[in-house]
């Protein structure tokens, strides 16, 4: 069996949407009510009445988030509506389905642009302080030359590494200053402290040999920090023998 061997009529069996829809940042609904409403459209006068009741069951969306993204629609030019009246039996006159107006797509285009310029505009007029300049004139040259350093180079991570590199140097600088610092007081002073004790004890090299492996130990497990209470839990363990020499008195 051959599938599809029947020829179908693309003027009947199918409609067009503009490529420039997926250029405009549209949302999911926006776009499937749009596309209904090209379904919908009168290809002589680009007009159409559906309801909302009816795009809501096509596109499985409620009335009021149909009627959402229409209005939306109609903000950003791609469309157009009209209200429809409808006269009764009884001779009495009601609102009816809108009527929607398919507008060439270069206008909603055009409004997209416009909408970006004016984003891009109050975002420069934000960043002039930063960029140093007073005007968008300034500005705007300013970032010229940017992108044609930009060009020179070839590739942006070549450019912009230099002033990166320059920035992370600098800092890595003052850092390693900082703590270069640091660690010469703390040697000072535990120096200090080390001689103190050494003109006031005189201790077994065994006795060291051995602290030094315990404290070694007891750093790296503690990740540095160092408690009173852990000095003297390995007081009360180690009486094996004098902690020095016998003529320095006791301990």
């Amino acid at each position: 069996m051959i599938f599809g061997s029947q020829k179908r009529d693309p003027c009947k069996s199918f409609y067009m949407v503009p490529n420039e829809i997926m250029r405009l940042g549209l949302s999911v609904g926006e776009i499937a009510v749009y596309n209904y409403l090209m379904y919908c459209e009168d290809h002589n006068t680009y007009q159409c009445y559906p309801s909302y009741r009816k795009m809501g069951e096509a596109l499985g969306l409620t009335r009021k988030t149909v009627m959402k993204h229409v209005r939306n629609l109609e903000d950003k030019c791609l469309i157009s509506t009209e209200q429809t009246t409808v006269t009764l039996k009884s001779g009495k006159k009601q609102n009816g389905n809108l009527l929607y107006t398919i507008r060439p797509i270069q206008e909603a285009v055009d409004y997209s642009n416009a909408q970006q310029l004016r984003k891009a505009e109050q975002e420069i007029r934000e960043k002039m302080d930063d960029a140093h300049v007073r005007s968008l004139n300034a500005f705007v040259l300013k970032a010229i030359d940017f992108y044609l350093g930009y060009l020179r180079q070839g590739k942006n991570l070549n450019f912009i590494s230099p002033i990166l590199a320059s920035s992370i140097k600098s800092e890595i600088k003052n850092t390693e200053h900082n703590l270069s610092e640091m660690v010469y007081k703390m040697a000072v002073q535990l120096s200090m402290l080390t001689q103190i004790v050494a003109d006031d004890k005189n201790f077994y090299p065994e006795y060291l040999d051995e602290l030094h492996k315990w404290c070694a130990e007891r750093v790296a497990s503690t990740n540095g920090i160092i408690s009173l209470e852990d000095m003297q839990q390995r007081e009360n363990v180690y009486t094996d023998y004098d902690y020095f020499y016998k003529d320095e008195g006791d301990y």
